[in-house]
Protein backbone atom coordinates (compact mmCIF):
# COMPACT_ATOMS: atom_id res chain seq x y z
CA UNK A 1 0.00 0.00 0.00
CA UNK A 2 1.03 3.59 -0.19
CA UNK A 3 0.98 5.49 2.77
CA UNK A 4 2.34 8.60 0.99
CA UNK A 5 -0.73 10.40 2.27
CA UNK A 6 -1.55 8.75 5.38
CA UNK A 7 -1.01 10.75 8.94
CA UNK A 8 2.82 10.33 9.36
CA UNK A 9 4.42 10.11 5.82
CA UNK A 10 6.88 7.83 5.62
CA UNK A 11 9.68 10.14 5.07
CA UNK A 12 9.04 11.62 8.31
CA UNK A 13 8.74 8.17 9.89
CA UNK A 14 11.53 6.89 9.09
CA UNK A 15 13.56 9.88 9.10
CA UNK A 16 17.50 9.45 10.94
CA UNK A 17 16.58 5.40 10.76
CA UNK A 18 18.99 2.55 8.99
CA UNK A 19 16.05 2.35 5.90
CA UNK A 20 16.38 6.19 5.25
CA UNK A 21 20.39 5.74 4.97
CA UNK A 22 19.67 3.47 2.10
CA UNK A 23 17.75 5.92 0.22
CA UNK A 24 19.05 9.27 -1.68
CA UNK A 25 20.22 12.37 0.84
CA UNK A 26 19.12 10.23 3.68
CA UNK A 27 14.94 10.18 2.71
CA UNK A 28 12.94 7.70 2.57
CA UNK A 29 10.45 8.37 -0.17
CA UNK A 30 6.50 8.64 0.52
CA UNK A 31 5.60 6.42 -2.01
CA UNK A 32 7.58 3.66 -1.27
CA UNK A 33 5.14 1.03 -1.06
CA UNK A 34 4.49 -1.17 2.65
CA UNK A 35 2.94 -4.11 3.13
CA UNK A 36 -0.39 -2.99 4.75
CA UNK A 37 0.40 -4.45 8.05
CA UNK A 38 -2.91 -2.81 10.30
CA UNK A 39 -5.38 -5.46 7.76
CA UNK A 40 -3.04 -8.42 8.42
CA UNK A 41 -3.46 -7.53 12.34
CA UNK A 42 -7.06 -6.95 11.51
CA UNK A 43 -7.50 -10.16 10.02
CA UNK A 44 -5.42 -12.32 12.42
CA UNK A 45 -7.79 -10.65 15.47
CA UNK A 46 -10.60 -11.64 13.73
CA UNK A 47 -9.06 -15.38 13.70
CA UNK A 48 -8.12 -15.22 17.20
CA UNK A 49 -12.02 -13.86 18.39
CA UNK A 50 -13.46 -16.95 16.86
CA UNK A 51 -10.70 -19.24 18.70
CA UNK A 52 -11.86 -17.24 21.90
CA UNK A 53 -15.35 -17.70 20.89
CA UNK A 54 -15.42 -21.20 20.78
CA UNK A 55 -13.63 -21.59 24.02
CA UNK A 56 -15.56 -18.91 25.97
CA UNK A 57 -17.60 -21.52 27.37
CA UNK A 58 -15.23 -24.08 28.07
CA UNK A 59 -15.14 -25.77 31.29
CA UNK A 60 -11.86 -23.92 32.19
CA UNK A 61 -10.54 -22.04 35.01
CA UNK A 62 -11.13 -18.51 35.67
CA UNK A 63 -7.76 -16.54 33.84
CA UNK A 64 -6.92 -19.19 31.54
CA UNK A 65 -8.80 -17.79 28.42
CA UNK A 66 -6.88 -14.61 29.02
CA UNK A 67 -3.71 -16.75 29.12
CA UNK A 68 -4.93 -18.75 25.89
CA UNK A 69 -5.45 -14.45 24.27
CA UNK A 70 -1.87 -13.73 25.52
CA UNK A 71 -0.29 -16.45 23.58
CA UNK A 72 -2.33 -16.24 20.60
CA UNK A 73 -2.11 -12.34 20.01
CA UNK A 74 1.61 -12.47 21.20
CA UNK A 75 2.52 -14.85 18.09
CA UNK A 76 0.20 -12.71 15.74
CA UNK A 77 2.07 -9.45 16.19
CA UNK A 78 5.60 -11.41 16.08
CA UNK A 79 5.38 -12.46 13.51
CA UNK A 80 3.49 -9.23 11.74
CA UNK A 81 6.68 -6.99 12.98
CA UNK A 82 8.89 -9.41 10.66
CA UNK A 83 7.09 -7.63 7.92
CA UNK A 84 6.94 -3.75 9.62
CA UNK A 85 9.88 -1.52 8.83
CA UNK A 86 10.27 -1.05 13.01
CA UNK A 87 13.45 -1.07 14.14
CA UNK A 88 15.48 -3.83 15.34
CA UNK A 89 16.93 -2.89 18.75
CA UNK A 90 17.71 -6.64 20.51
CA UNK A 91 19.09 -10.27 18.85
CA UNK A 92 17.36 -8.45 15.38
CA UNK A 93 13.66 -7.81 16.82
CA UNK A 94 12.17 -5.63 17.19
CA UNK A 95 10.65 -3.63 20.64
CA UNK A 96 7.07 -5.33 19.67
CA UNK A 97 8.40 -8.28 19.16
CA UNK A 98 10.80 -8.40 22.53
CA UNK A 99 7.41 -7.55 24.30
CA UNK A 100 5.42 -10.21 22.35
CA UNK A 101 8.10 -12.60 23.22
CA UNK A 102 7.57 -11.82 27.13
CA UNK A 103 3.70 -11.93 26.79
CA UNK A 104 3.76 -15.25 25.51
CA UNK A 105 5.99 -16.75 28.14
CA UNK A 106 3.31 -15.24 30.75
CA UNK A 107 0.58 -16.76 29.20
CA UNK A 108 2.21 -19.71 28.61
CA UNK A 109 3.19 -20.30 31.78
CA UNK A 110 -0.38 -19.20 33.24
CA UNK A 111 -2.32 -21.55 31.06
CA UNK A 112 0.11 -24.33 32.61
CA UNK A 113 -0.58 -23.28 35.74
CA UNK A 114 -4.03 -22.74 35.59
CA UNK A 115 -4.41 -26.16 33.27
CA UNK A 116 -2.28 -28.07 35.76
CA UNK A 117 -4.20 -26.61 39.13
CA UNK A 118 -7.70 -27.13 37.29
CA UNK A 119 -6.32 -31.12 36.86
CA UNK A 120 -5.32 -31.10 40.98
CA UNK A 121 -8.60 -29.65 41.71
CA UNK A 122 -10.80 -32.60 39.60
CA UNK A 123 -8.40 -34.61 41.17
CA UNK A 124 -9.21 -33.71 45.04
CA UNK A 125 -13.08 -33.54 44.34
CA UNK A 126 -12.99 -37.44 43.18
Amino acid sequence: MNYEYGIVPPAHLFNGTEYAASFPNNIFPNNTPLHPTPIYEFLTSLIIFFILWKFRKSDWRDGKLVMLYFVLSSLSRFFVEFIRLNPRILWGLSEAQIISVVIFMIGISGFIYLTSSQESVYQNQS
